[in-house]
């Protein structure tokens, strides 16, 4: 239903905007860096 591809597309949203785990932030850190 259309209610449901909303709620999945605003979780997808949620989760790619969610800051990653600290081991791939640190990787992510040092290659920046």
């Amino acid at each position: 239903s259309d209610a449901e591809k909303f709620h999945i597309r605003e979780t997808i949203r949620y989760l790619a905007y969610r800051p990653t785990l600290p081991l791939d932030g640190r990787k992510r850190g040092r290659k920046a860096g």
